[in-house]
């Protein structure tokens, strides 16, 4: 019950699309639930374009959905990634051209690295995927060989928290050095 009533609090909710999934959506009138019955909803538009971005699109449109244009019971907490794509909806959504904004979005979720891929599984997961020969590379890259190998030399060891520990100081220190210069 707790989490109906806080999603009954959001007012208005964003879902992202491709430009030509825009279109489409436009011309029908309606955002169409996918194969698997669902519309992914979140409330914030950043959130919304997360994984267009990740997904190597640069430029895609945001749809505003306003709350009186949602069946309550329709409307599901999403509970693989409740941080982000906070909602299911399960039945069309109205809209019109007065509803869609284009998104220019330069973040970068890959931090770098080459090759990365974004998967999404069914049931709304998301991680990625990178060859571990790219991603070594990157981290001798921004950590440097010395602390590369101290890393590889405490996962050895068995110590992987230790591990963990030292590489996230490592790269906090990059990034802080990056801000700064």
């Amino acid at each position: 019950m707790a989490t109906n009533i806080k999603l009954r609090k959001v007012l208005k909710w964003y879902h992202a699309t491709t430009l030509e999934a825009a279109q489409q959506i436009l011309d029908c009138g309606y955002i169409m639930p996918n194969a698997n019955q669902m519309i992914f909803l979140a409330n914030s538009k950043e959130d919304a374009g997360f994984f267009m971005n990740a997904r190597g699109h640069k430029e895609y449109a945001i749809f505003q959905i306003h709350r009186r244009n949602i069946e309550q019971k329709r409307l599901l907490q999403n509970p693989a990634t409740p941080n982000m794509l906070t909602a299911v909806y399960v039945k069309p959504i109205p809209v019109d051209a007065k509803d869609i904004k284009l998104a220019k979005d330069e973040r970068d979720f890959t931090h770098g690295i080459s090759g990365v891929e974004l998967i999404t599984e069914g049931n709304g997961k998301t991680g990625f995927h990178v060859d571990p020969s790219k991603f070594i590379q990157h981290l001798q890259n921004k950590i440097g060989m010395d602390n590369y190998n101290q890393f590889t030399s405490l996962m050895d060891a068995g110590k992987q928290s230790q591990a963990e520990q030292f590489l996230e100081s490592k790269l906090k220190d990059v990034y802080q050095a990056e801000v700064e210069g």
